[in-house]
């Protein structure tokens, strides 16, 4: 799914995949989050999450400088089925 000109997403309920296609970094790491479980590797361009929902960032991030991206849950230019939440 293209979500902007330069950043796609694609997942399931276990995990998922954000390419965003930028030239002036290039992050390489891994942040887990004990409290949902979750797991992000980000190697490049790619966040890689690992976990329930994983394509579901907490919209209270949501202008954070290290918010992970990806979708929210209360986006209305991105729904996404309630119930899967």
């Amino acid at each position: 799914m293209r979500i902007h000109k330069k950043v796609w997403i694609w997942w399931s309920k276990w995990w998922a995949i954000q390419y965003a296609h930028f030239w002036n970094e290039f992050p390489v790491g891994i942040r887990p989050n004990w409290q949902r479980p979750m797991l992000d590797l980000y190697i490049g361009p790619l966040t890689v999450s690992i976990g329930k929902h994983a394509v579901y960032t907490d919209p209270r991030t949501r202008h954070w400088d290290s918010c992970r991206g990806l979708l929210f849950h209360d986006d209305p230019n991105h729904p996404i089925d309630p119930r899967v939440l």
